[in-house]
């Protein structure tokens, strides 16, 4: 129970999220691909509104380039209320380098990975990746957070490589409300039987979304306070 408690504490001093304590929160619509993988699954059944979270994970000011965040909730997937949550970190385009978290500033250019695996229906453990649809202009981060939609290339969400199979693409549209962006609250496990975390590291981490959740008081009636499978 060390990681929970750490991160309840950091969360409590900083009075924030233990990490990626300040973004910006867009509201946005996931607009699924056609296609053979995950077939049935609410996740892919047509376009549905959603929630982007851009954040640094330091908290650093906009202008310097740190590890970024990139959070999606795609909203009442599986009923009222029950939501797929899909929380991305920069990483790299290589094998190796979508396992690892690196800085990002260019969002044109910069793979979001979950970098620990899914379990997908059909296909195994795999990667959820997020990239800036090719040929998308030069958007940084800073430039984002000031301009927020205006600025937010069209992101394409795949399995396993940034070519790999598309799920979906994801387009900003406008600012969410204050409150919203305050109270909003991600979790991986915030997902549908046929998208799973896997691995010893998804198992540990667990734990430490609700506790640094509870640590910065996120009020109750936030979005989503709890897990809902």
């Amino acid at each position: 129970m060390l990681l929970p408690t750490a991160f309840r504490l950091a969360s409590k001093v900083r009075g924030a999220r233990a990490v990626h304590p300040r973004g910006i929160v867009m509201r946005a619509t996931w607009r699924p691909v056609g296609g053979s993988i995950l077939s049935g699954s609410p996740l892919l059944a047509g376009p549905k509104p959603a929630l982007l979270r851009l954040s640094h994970s330091i908290g650093l000011p906009p202008s310097i380039p740190e590890v970024v965040g990139f959070a999606v909730k795609v909203l009442d997937v599986y009923g009222a209320g029950q939501d797929q949550d899909l929380v991305l970190i920069s990483s790299c385009r290589s094998y190796l380098g979508r396992r690892l978290i690196v800085p990002g500033h260019d969002l044109a250019t910069t793979v979001m990975s979950s970098v620990l695996p899914y379990d997908v229906e059909g296909m195994g453990r795999r990667l959820v990746l997020a990239r800036a649809r090719e040929g998308s202009a030069s958007a940084n981060y800073a430039e984002v957070i000031r301009h927020g939609p205006d600025r937010m290339p069209v992101f394409e969400v795949r399995l396993s490589r940034p070519d790999g199979p598309m799920l979906a693409t994801i387009h900003a549209e406008d600012m969410a409300p204050t409150d919203v962006g305050e109270t909003i609250r991600y979790n991986p496990w915030h997902t549908g039987p046929e998208l799973q975390p896997r691995g010893l590291l998804n198992r540990l981490r667990r734990p430490t979304y609700p506790a640094s959740q509870a640590g910065w008081g996120a009020p109750d009636e936030g979005i989503r306070a709890t897990e809902a499978r």
